[in-house]
C-alpha cells in the first residue's frame, strides 16, 4: 500500500483499515497475513508510532509492525555490486573513493554509475562532484531531511554544530527554550505528530542523515556528504 501523497491522518486511517481487514480474514484462515506499506519521510512520525505500538500507533489493537528502513550502500554492498556488474571500481581503493564521494546515497551512486558499465572511474566520480556542486538541493530533497519542518530545522542546526553526541545529548542541545514559534518547540512538534526532539533525532538516524560516530557507536554524527550538500544549498 503506497502512502505517498497522504496526510498523517489519512495514512493512519488507511493503515488501520487494512489491519482490520487482515484481522477479519485471519480469523477464518490459518497462516500469517500482513500488509506492506511504503511511507515517505513526510510520514516519518508514523514510522515511530507503528514501531512503538502505543496509543498513537495506527495499528489495530493487538497488531504489530516490522519497520524496514531503506539504507545507504555500505562498503560491503558496493563491493558485491561491483563484482556482479563488472564496473571499473574493482579495487578496494577505488571502492573507498566511490563510497567517500557518494556517502552511499543511492541517488549519487546512480549518478556515478549511470546506465552502463563504467570504464573511467575518475570521469564517473567527476559527475558526482559536479552534481553536488551545482545542485546540492537534489541530494538534500532525496534524503528526506527537508520533508518535515522540525526535522529540517534540527538537521540544519546539527550541520552547523558539526559535533558528535549521544542521541539524548543532541536532543538537549537542540532544545529551543522559551522561544515562541520555534520549529522545534512543543507546538510545532505536536503539529507534525512528533512527541519530542528525541523523536526528531531518531527520524534523522533512520533517514541515514545521522550515522554512528567513528570510534564510538553510541554517538551520532552528521553524514558528511549530505552535510556538505546542505552547506552548499545554504551558501
Amino acid at each position: 500500500m503506497d502512502l505517498h501523497g497522504c496526510t498523517a491522518g489519512q495514512a493512519a486511517a488507511r493503515i488501520r483499515e487494512a489491519c482490520e481487514t487482515v484481522t477479519r480474514h485471519h480469523s477464518s484462515r490459518e497462516g500469517t497475513l500482513g500488509v506492506v506499506c511504503t511511507a515517505p519521510p513526510a510520514l516519518a512520525p508514523l514510522w515511530l508510532a507503528a514501531r512503538t505500538g502505543d496509543e498513537s500507533s495506527p495499528l489495530a489493537p493487538g497488531g504489530n509492525a516490522e519497520l524496514m528502513e531503506l539504507r545507504r550502500f555500505d562498503a560491503a554492498s558496493i563491493r558485491q555490486w561491483m563484482r556482479e556488474e563488472a564496473h571499473a571500481f574493482q579495487s578496494p581503493h577505488s571502492q573507498q573513493q566511490l563510497l567517500a564521494a557518494t556517502g552511499g546515497w543511492p541517488m549519487l551512486i546512480g549518478e556515478v554509475l549511470g546506465e552502463g558499465i563504467v570504464a573511467d572511474p575518475d570521469a564517473a566520480l567527476d559527475r558526482c562532484h559536479r552534481l553536488l556542486r551545482d545542485t546540492p538541493q537534489a541530494l538534500v530533497s532525496a534524503s528526506g531531511v527537508d520533508a518535515l519542518p522540525p526535522v529540517w530545522a534540527a538537521w540544519q542546526a546539527l550541520v552547523e554544530i558539526d559535533e558528535p553526541g549521544a542521541p539524548a545529548d543532541l536532543a538537549e542541545l537542540l532544545a529551543p527554550g522559551e522561544e515562541a514559534g520555534h520549529p522545534l518547540g512543543p507546538e510545532a512538534l505536536r503539529r507534525h505528530h512528533l512527541r519530542s526532539i528525541a523523536d526528531v533525532i531518531e527520524v534523522l538516524r533512520m533517514l541515514g542523515a545521522l550515522i554512528p560516530a567513528p570510534g564510538d557507536a553510541h554517538e551520532l554524527v552528521c553524514e558528511p556528504v549530505l552535510a556538505g550538500a546542505t552547506r552548499g544549498e545554504q551558501a
